[in-house]
This record gives C-alpha cells, structure tokens and sequence, in this order.
C-alpha cells in the first residue's frame, strides 16, 4: 500500500495452526493443541493434540484415526491410531516445519475418522506459544506487532509505505527527527545548522560519535564499522535523485538543486548537466542548496528518503531504473515461488506489464529468475529481459539482506523470512543521548492479512496492540476503555476527479458533483460517526491547515443544481455515462451516487464500476502519466502526511508542476503555493494557504476532488505497554526505543493464554510520562 496515496486495508498475515472440527464431524472427536513453539518461521509442535469422546462408526467397537501434518503443500508425516469408543487419546508427534510466509491453505491438520473420512477445517482458535523460549521462561523483551503486509523493501530511498517508513525510522538515523511527543523538529544526526540569508544554502554540522553496524543473524555478532559521514549523506541524497521508482524523490526533487534534472536525466536516459547540490564541506560537515527558500525544508530532513546510505555496500545496486526490464508474456502470472521465497505472496505481475529488474537468482528448477523492485519474481522464459543486465547483483548479495546490511538506528535487522515477518534486535552501539527512554530490546513484526485474526491475536495476548474492527470498536470502548487510544491518523479519504477528461474537464460539473455531497451524512451513515467530515484537503494538526468547515463549499444542493445547469446537464439530461475505478470504497461511492440521484436527478446506474483487488493496479489505472482516454472519470483514494506542513498537501499532491492523478491545469492557485513555499513569515503562510484551499474548494474553486472525511485512529493496547501513542508515527515513522514493556506481566498474560491460567490482574494501562 503506497503511504502516500493511502490505502484503506488494515489487517494482518501471520498464519498459525487453527484446527477445528467441521460440523459433520463435531460429534466425533475434540482437538486441542497442546504445545506447539514458533520462532522465526520454524515452527516445532510437541504433545500435537489429544481426542477425545469418538463414536463407533463402523460398529466393532473401535475408530481407526490418521493424522496428517502438511506444510505447504508437502506432506510432512501420516500416521494411524486405533481408538477405543469414548476413549481419550493423546498424540504425541514432533516435528519441525520450517518457511517464511505459510500459506493459510498450506499448512494443515487433517484428522480422519474412517470410514468417512471428514477433514477438519480450521476456524476455532488455539493458542500456540509464540516464542523459543520453554513454557514459563521469560524472554528478551520484546515488542509483539502485526502488519497486514511486510515492506517490499529496508532501502530507506525507496520505502513509500507505512510500514516501510517505521521499519527505516528505527534502522536508520537522519539528520533530524519529529519528537515522537511534541512533533517538533529536533536534532538527530545533524547537532545544529545554519541557513543563508537568502535561504538557499543549508549547511549542517554532524555528529562524529554515531557507527555503521553490521550485525550477523548466524553468529549472533555485531560489527561497528566507521562513524557515519557526510559523504554518506551525500551519497544517499544523489542516488535517490537518480532512482525512478524512488516515490519519494518526486517530492524532494522540485526543492534540491540540481535533483530535478538528475531525475529527469534517469527518465530519458540522458546526462544530466547540472550536479546534484549536496556537499561534504568536510567529513562531518554537510551543505545542501536549494531552488527556493522553503521554510518546510527543515521539516523534509526528518524524511526517510534523506537518510546517509553506506556507500560501499550498496555499490553498483545503485543502478538507474529502467537499465535492465523484465516484461511478461503469459497469462495473469502471480509470481511468489522465486528462488528462497517460499511461496510467498509478494509482488503480481499482469500480461505485458514491465518492471525494473533489481537482482537475480538461479533457482532449484535450473532457471535464472529475476527480482523485481515490485518484489516479485519472474522466470527467465515467462519474460523478455531487456537492457543492461550483465551486472545485476545476486539477490544473495543484495545489501538489505540479514547479515548484510548496515545501519546506524536504534535497532538492527535480525531475521527477514519474505512475506512472514522480520525481528529487529536492539543496537548498542549507538550513542545513549539518541536512544529513546524505552526498554524494548527486540521487536518482532509478522504480517497477516486479516483483520479480525490480528484482532483475535490480540485478545489472546499475543500482539501488544492493535486496531479495533470497526464493526467492534463501541463494544470494545465501552467494555474496556482503559485499553483505548483515539487519535486522528490525519489520513484525508476524496473522490477524485480526472480533469483532464469530460465531462470533469468543466469545473461546473466537478463542483456540482462535490456539493452534492453531504459529508455529516455520510460519516454518520458509512462511518457510524467515528471520523469528521471534510471540505477541504489539510486536516488539523498541519500547519497552514484552515479551521474546519471556514474553508470550503461543502454540502450546497441549490448551488450543485445551479452548477451542473452551468455546465449544460439542468437536472442531469444528457449527462454521459460515467466509469470509476476502486481499490476500496464501494460503499461510499454508493452514498455519493444516491447523492448525485437525490441532488442533481442523476440516475444511480450512471456510473459503471471497476473494482481491483491490488493497490499497485489500481494506482496504475489512475496515474495522470496515462492518457485520458485510458484513465478512469472517478477514484476514491487518501492522503497521509509525509511532514506536517500544508505544502505537503496542496504542493506535493496538488501543484500542476507535479505529475499528479488529476491532471489539472496550472492557475492562479498554483502561483499562490509558489509564493506560499518560498515564504518565511509565518503568518503570511496561514493567509496564503487559506486562499490556496478556498481557491480549490470554495465556491469558485477549481474542485480537483470532493473531499470526503479524515479518519481517525481506534488503538487498542495492553496495559503492559506503555507510550507515545497518542502522538508518534501520525507523521513519519513510529520510534520503538520510546516504548516500554512490562516483560514479566506480558509473559504471564501471553502463556496464560495457552494454559487457560489467568494472567496478572489488568490495570488501567498507565499513562506515558
């Protein structure tokens, strides 16, 4: 899921053993698992389960039993009892399965009772033990979460996606940091600094004190290697300008000096004349100039595509996107199976798409197999590789790999099982003063992609926090609100419009299909209440954001009419049919058809939808890189902060000088955010970007989108657990040195669930100091 563009999915993918007994078979026998230990994707099940109370099928008085353990597909041991009528029988088995990413459909528990042979299936939830360590030992304290996906990546220049963000925020430090309490832009890598007068010219002074780590899974060995430099900052700052599927470069480019054409040149293949304007004064003395002075810049050093990257490991890895392509020639190809995945559910390709190549590999099969920066693998002959490709690097030796890579952070990269789960372990050799005040020693993250699974984890005690279902959370607040948190997640949900394409080439009608809309009524309606309406882009807590509802047209249906008679459609007569393309939703674009039926006499089937199952896809089919023609009328997509300035808004996603989804036509607006980014009084700013949102959605706005809501954030957390909830990772990425864990009551609680033994009395979760 693109952070940028934000997704609606939540949930996880962490797959366990869940047996059950159908409801043919309930009567026959009862299965509970015993023992079963996991640690890092191996998983050993001791004492498997017992059965009991089984009935006389054949009518001699006995049942004969198997029991078949699979572990992808591959069956790992058979074997066949004899039971006496209500007799209980414990099966004792061991075995290890061993592979990141099982598959909820590869991994399984059959109990047969012939002759009829029923299978269980597996729903009810048993409570494996999470850990390596033997019952009622205590362990490292560690940080129990869950994911709804892994990141496709740890490079700090290409992560886009929250979860990628909070990975690099406690793996690599920056040059400064948002304090995960107060927001503020405080010092991290860089002590002080100092800008020309003219605001061009940024120049940082750098710690000498802070080391590259390498730490070594197999021997469980860390290695300091030298002080971070400037040159590494220099180093990271250049290749991120020339990398195209870098996300984020494309809002660093426009403000650096010299980065826009370097990107440019990436694109076309061709050189690029002017250097990218970052410099080592000296070892520890960084300068960066500017196109314009930007008072926000200072907020974008605490960013992850600016992170120093270690030159000597990457190498040649910095190669420019688009050297060596891979492009499909078969069916619909979902490849997951490259060489060490283990069948993983990473990256999908699709007939004729093309993707930049990042490594290789030779696979059990004999074939070369690519990867791709999508993370996922095609086989040699199921594409037609083109490009330089002669040296891209073995995926083996790719520099974010365990035991590979290098960090500076709080934390290092422990383990990494593709698609299942990483561990972090705690770095000491970072400087005590850039260590957050928590305990936790290691942080265990798994990825599973269902919602009300991660939700049962946490009720089991084996996840530290969680989201609440939206359909749980007014049980869950009433019954226990001591383990709450609410927050907004500043995340602003719209209907996009493509203005580049009729009929929403006419600012009549993107304005009729806005005011449409009422947005109390439908948070109330799709949301039950839960978040707040919207009418225009920046929500609280964004500098240069306007006070809810002063800006902003919002729900007007005499004005919506008056508009889409403007245009020529008075009560919607020949208004042309309509396409929309969704990744997710459905039902708010329902409430909104039934809107524009109500409001502007539309008829509710005039807009046909596609519905597509894959962020990436969808973010394909609404790029304003394709033509018109090709692209959808409608969209329903979010924006999360990347800092928390307005320009993050209104100038990195609506500026005609970007390469944006709406294809909108540069205006008076657009002069104003110019004007607004170059100025340093902060007053001047509010004013401005007061007139930038009106000049969007006020009544004589351009209406580029209908803005629709800003969620907020529903937090359960133990009451083990303590801080910054409240405040941290809204923007950037969550800083896991900063909370701290109760080890011996979170270990209590989470073996207690599989005993059935209370845990420790649950307090009131105590507040962060």
């Amino acid at each position: 899921m693109n952070r940028r563009q934000q997704g609606y999915t939540l949930g996880l993918a962490f797959f366990l053993l869940f047996p059950t007994i159908s409801a043919a078979h309930a009567a026959a026998a009862s299965i509970n698992l015993v023992d079963a230990r996991v640690c890092d994707d191996v998983m050993t099940v001791t004492t498997f389960f017992s059965a009991t109370g089984f009935t006389d099928d054949t009518g001699d008085g006995e049942d004969r039993l198997a029991v078949e353990i699979w572990d992808n597909a591959q069956k790992v041991s058979a074997q066949e009892y004899t039971v006496s009528v209500g007799e209980t029988l414990v099966i004792t088995d061991v075995q290890t399965m061993t592979g990141a990413g099982i598959d909820e459909d590869g991994i399984g528990v059959y109990l047969m009772d012939y002759p009829a042979a029923k299978e269980l299936d597996r729903r009810d939830p048993v409570r494996p033990v999470e850990s390596c360590e033997a019952l009622g030992d205590e362990e490292a304290v560690t940080y129990y979460l869950f994911v709804d996906a892994l990141p496709s990546t740890v490079d700090p220049t290409l992560a886009s996606s929250s979860d990628a963000v909070d990975l690099v925020e406690n793996l690599f430090l920056g040059l400064t940091n948002l304090h995960p309490v107060t927001g503020e832009v405080v010092p991290e890598l860089a002590t002080a600094w100092q800008v020309s007068d003219d605001g061009l010219t940024w120049t940082f002074a750098l710690r000498d004190d802070v080391p590259w780590v390498r730490y070594d899974p197999g021997a469980g060995v860390f290695e300091v290697l030298r002080p971070v430099t400037a040159h590494d900052f220099v180093y990271g700052i250049a290749r991120m300008c020339r990398l195209t599927n870098a996300q984020y470069t494309y809002i660093h480019a426009p403000l650096i000096k010299g980065c826009d054409a370097a990107l440019e040149a990436a694109r076309t293949g061709a050189q690029s004349s002017e250097p990218v304007a970052v410099t080592a004064i000296d070892d520890y003395t960084l300068q960066v100039e500017l196109n314009f002075p930007a008072s926000y810049f200072l907020l974008q050093t605490t960013m992850w595509a600016l992170r120093p990257i270690p030159r000597e490991v990457v190498g040649d890895q910095s190669y420019r996107a688009g050297d060596c392509v891979a492009t499909t020639g078969r069916d619909v190809i979902n490849m997951r199976m490259g060489p060490g995945t283990n069948y993983t559910t990473a990256g999908q390709l699709r007939p004729g798409d093309t993707a930049d190549i990042e490594a290789q590999a030779t696979g059990d099969d004999g074939f070369r197999w690519w990867y791709l920066t999508n993370d996922a693998w095609v086989r040699d002959d199921a594409a037609e590789v083109q490009g330089e490709c002669e040296n891209i690097p073995d995926v083996a030796e790719k520099w974010t790999r365990p035991g590979n890579i290098i960090t500076n952070g709080p934390y290092v990269l422990e383990n990494w099982a593709t698609a299942a789960s990483y561990t972090l372990l705690r770095n000491p050799h970072i400087p005590d003063d850039l260590r957050g005040p928590g305990n936790i020693e290691r942080v265990h993250v798994r990825a599973m992609d269902s919602f009300n699974r991660r939700f049962d984890f946490y009720m089991t005690h084996l996840s530290d926090n969680n989201a609440i279902p939206f359909d749980e959370r007014r049980g869950f607040i009433n019954a226990r609100p001591g383990e709450v948190i609410i927050r907004s997640d500043q995340v602003v949900y719209y209907i996009g419009f493509a203005s580049d394409k009729p009929p929403f080439d006419d600012v009549h009608v993107r304005r009729a299909f806005a005011a449409a809309i009422d947005r109390a009524a439908f948070v109330e309606e799709q949301r039950e209440g839960w978040d707040l309406p919207m009418v225009h882009f920046a929500p609280p807590g964004i500098f240069g954001a306007p006070p809810l509802d002063e800006v902003g047209v919002g729900y007007d249906p005499d004005y919506a009419r008056a508009e889409l008679a403007e245009a020529g459609y008075p009560g919607c007569a020949g208004f042309p049919a309509l396409k929309a393309t969704l990744y997710y939703g459905q039902g708010w674009l329902r409430f909104a058809q039934r809107s524009w039926e109500s409001v502007l006499g539309c008829p509710e089937d005039l807009v046909e939808v596609e519905s597509v199952d894959s962020y990436s896809v969808f973010d394909e089919a609404v790029s304003g890189s394709l033509p018109a023609e090709s692209r959808p009328h409608l969209w329903i997509n979010g924006w999360r902060p990347d800092y928390p300035d307005e320009n993050n808004w209104v100038g990195d996603v609506l500026w005609c000088g970007n390469l944006t989804d709406f294809n909108r036509p540069c205006s008076a607006v657009d002069d104003l955010i110019v004007q607004a980014r170059a100025t340093a009084d902060p007053d001047t700013r509010l004013a401005l970007y007061r007139r930038i949102e009106s000049g969007f959605f006020g009544k004589e706005g351009s209406m580029p989108f209908a803005p629709l809501f800003v969620g907020n954030d529903y937090l359960v957390v133990k009451p083990w657990l303590t801080g910054p909830f409240e405040t941290d990772g809204i923007s950037g990425g969550e800083h896991y040195d900063w909370y701290t864990i109760d080890a011996h009551w979170q270990h209590a609680c989470r073996i207690g669930a599989l005993t059935g033994d209370s845990c420790i009395g649950i307090a009131p979760r105590a507040p962060f100091q």
